[in-house]
């Protein structure tokens, strides 16, 4: 077997014998320990060729005053300056009265101290800067590791990070970062972060579960490391989902609500007409005694033709299509007057244009139809209107039955039944009110003579002037 193919097959088993553990202990001491070799290595030469042991201890000297001022910034000048004038001392009993010696260890005692001192600056403010970024680092809101971008490993994470991957049920010991992050979504992150440097707000899912999510920002913080964010957004998510499937659930049943109208608006009210036409017919035909039946039916049909128009009424003021335009007053009262010709109606109208749609005469069909259907023969409406301060003012008056003062503060409410109890005075008035408060007016119930309700009715419409 050649020597090459041998030393490959080795290679991986040795390789495989040293961990990550092992490998980052012999990469982070291993250049301390050939420095110790390589200066003990010197310092025996030196001892071997010149045997001066004052030089070498001197030498010596230097390691563990640097490593005390350097762990032990506050205590370490101290500890070292005593080290030193120990040496003094020794030197003065040993050389004295040796000028050359003496003057040499003095100078060397300067040094010492002065090494001291700025080694433990140094480390003051190196340990001042980590307690900084400590405490940043395990207070922060949001989970923050730092990892090597080669391998994954987290190298560093606080506690908030933890939190996060153990509310995902992921091990708080986990070491590499593909375990919370799938391996596509890791490989997306390093070559965003070798474009630009950086990645903000990006979306991911658990990798051991995919109804957890997090939002993270990956910066690079070295060659070979890079800083993440993680913050959980699980619960934002979820209800975002939440919110689109009762969004969806809402558009189908507008949908199925939209058949049934248009069912309702089309189908019946056509089924409703060719009844009204047969109930006119057989009520101008009937007997007097069978008479009062059919004209019952015939009420009850037209009840109910109302009530549909005032549901495709409501439709729409739903209806977000809708196009406000300038409206004038004058023929939009006359056109109304001229349809309702079974009442004695009168308009004192002056030239007022407002903003509003043809909605506007479907609100004066409703109030004279309502005075029509409570006032019964006889009934006389009055249709003024103004202008006061950029504002139309419509009134509608009757000199009917009018509504008690306990009836009016619900009037306008959907449903309301007036005084005698008779049904459909609420759903239209309520309707006039909702396309009124479409166009931004107003409307109001009133006694047509202020502080008597039985003289009559008064409805007053307030629109913006266009």
């Amino acid at each position: 077997m050649p020597y090459y193919t041998s030393f490959a097959n080795i290679y991986p088993m040795i390789n495989s014998f040293y961990n990550e553990e092992k490998k980052e202990i012999i990469w982070r001491w291993g250049p301390i320990g050939i420095v110790v070799a390589l200066f003990l290595i010197m310092e025996v030469t030196y001892l071997l060729f010149f045997n001066n042991v004052t030089i070498v201890v001197s030498h010596i000297l230097y390691f563990p005053i640097i490593l005390i001022s350097f762990f032990f910034p506050k205590k370490g000048v101290i500890t070292s300056t005593l080290i030193s004038a120990a040496y003094v001392f020794i030197i003065y009993a040993a050389q004295y009265p040796g000028i050359e010696g003496i003057v040499s260890a003095t100078m060397q005692f300067y040094v010492y101290v002065s090494i001291s001192i700025t080694v433990s600056v140094i480390s003051d403010k190196i340990k001042s800067d980590k307690m900084k970024f400590s405490g940043i680092f395990e207070n922060s809101e949001g989970g923050i590791a730092l990892i090597d971008r080669h391998t994954g490993k987290i190298t560093e994470k606080n506690h908030k990070f933890t939190e996060i991957i153990s509310s995902w049920n992921i091990a708080a010991d986990t070491e590499n970062i593909t375990e919370i992050v799938d391996d596509q979504k890791y490989t997306e992150i390093l070559a965003e972060i070798d474009i630009s440097g950086s990645l903000e707000n990006y979306e991911i899912e658990s990798a051991k579960d995919d109804r957890n999510y997090g939002l993270i920002n990956v910066s690079l913080l070295s060659e070979d490391d890079i800083i993440l964010n993680l913050n959980d957004i699980t619960e934002s998510i979820n209800r975002k989902k939440e919110i689109e499937k009762l969004n969806s659930d809402l558009y189908i049943a507008n949908k199925k609500s939209n058949l049934y109208l248009d069912i309702l608006t089309h189908d019946i009210n056509n089924a409703n007409t060719a009844a009204l036409g047969y109930a006119e017919f057989l009520t101008e035909t009937a007997s007097e005694e069978d008479k009062p039946f059919f004209e019952k039916m015939l009420a009850g049909i037209r009840h109910s033709t109302g009530i549909i128009e005032n549901v495709s009424r409501i439709r729409m003021v739903h209806d977000e299509n809708r196009n406000f335009h300038p409206v004038n007053l004058n023929p939009v009262i006359r056109n109304a007057a001229e349809r309702h010709t079974s009442a004695e109606i009168k308009a004192d109208t002056e030239k007022i244009t407002v903003n509003a749609d043809e909605m506007l005469a479907d609100v004066l069909d409703i109030l004279i139809e309502n005075s029509i259907k409570y006032g019964g023969d006889g009934i006389k409406i009055c249709i003024n209107t103004e202008k006061k301060d950029g504002t139309a003012i419509i009134s509608i008056s009757d000199n009917g039955p009018g509504i008690e003062d306990r009836i009016k503060k619900t009037a306008l409410t959907r449903f309301q039944k007036g005084s005698d109890s008779r049904r459909g005075r609420g759903l239209g008035l309520a309707t006039a009110d909702m396309i009124m408060r479409s166009f931004g007016g107003s409307m109001e119930v009133t006694d047509r003579i202020p502080g008597d309700y039985k003289k009559g009715l008064k409805v007053i419409l307030k629109l913006k002037e266009a």
